[in-house]
This record gives C-alpha cells, structure tokens and sequence, in this order.
C-alpha cells in the first residue's frame, strides 16, 4: 500500500518538474500573454494547476469541492486567475499548494486509501488511492498548453 502512496508522490513530483520546466522557457514579456481571449496566459496556466491542486487536497481531507457544476467552476477558476500576471505569484501559488498536497501525502496511512473521496458535480465516490494519482493526472494536462504556447512563440526545443 506504501507503493501506491509513493507512486503518487513520484508522479506528482515529475509532473510539477514538466510544469515547471516549460514555464520557465516562456519568455518574460509573454508570461501574461495568450494566444486568443478566451485562452489562459502561461501564469493563468499555472495559477489553475495551483488551485486545483489545491482544491484536489482539500476533497481527499473531506472538504467537498463547492461549485456544483463545471460552468460554475470554470468561471470561479477564470475569476481567480485574473489574479496571477507574473510569473513569481504563479510559482509562489504553485509551491504553496504542492507542499500542501505532499505534506497531505506523508500522513496517509495504507488504511486510508479505500477510504471513499466526494467527487465534484455529483459524480460520486472514488477511493483515496485514485485520488492521490489526480493532481498529476490534472497538472500534466496543462503541460501541453504551455508547450504549444512555446511553440507559437517560435521554440521547438523538446524538453524530455
């Protein structure tokens, strides 16, 4: 059972390193820029992979994710990001919500991973052992976002 708590934390770890990775090759002057109106800025990206790290460790302690559905969600997410324009108050967000979730981490007992998580907009239960895979599963979507914003900006570097 350790095993699975461990795989997480590895998983999460190489997540954040991609993360983190891609969002330092974005230049200076094109951390709050987007490439249409409705798209994230680099920031924003990272801004929404802090929070919802954030609010993923927040539901495997109990606390229930409040918006009821993903509309709500989205603009709750959009509205909050407006927040975020440098770089260093993404980062600074982003650090703060992955020590939380690898502090949450070090106090899981293998007892606790069939413990059942609420999920958001009514999709049930899942055991805290799927759970603790999810801020990885959810940061390494965002990767390509940042990758591809590379990519518009002229750099075809591959980071593996």
């Amino acid at each position: 059972m350790q095993q699975a708590i461990e795989e997480a934390r590895a998983d999460f770890e190489q997540t954040t390193d991609q993360l983190l990775q891609n969002f330092a090759k974005i230049p200076e002057d094109k951390v709050a820029w987007s490439p249409a109106p409705t798209a994230r800025t680099p920031v924003q990206i990272v801004a929404h992979c802090a929070e919802s790290v954030g609010h993923l460790t927040e539901m495997m302690k109990g606390s229930p994710f409040q918006p009821s559905t993903t509309a709500e969600a989205e603009r709750a997410f959009r509205e909050n990001e407006k927040a975020f324009i440098t770089r260093e108050s993404a980062l600074k967000a982003y650090q703060a919500k992955s020590r939380a979730f690898l502090g949450f981490l070090e106090n899981v007992k293998a007892e606790d991973l069939d413990r059942p998580v609420t999920l958001p907009f009514g999709m049930g239960e899942a055991p805290l052992r799927l759970m603790i895979t999810m801020p990885a599963v959810h940061t390494r979507s965002h990767v390509p976002q940042l990758e591809y914003i590379q990519t518009i900006l002229g750099d075809r570097t591959w980071l593996i």
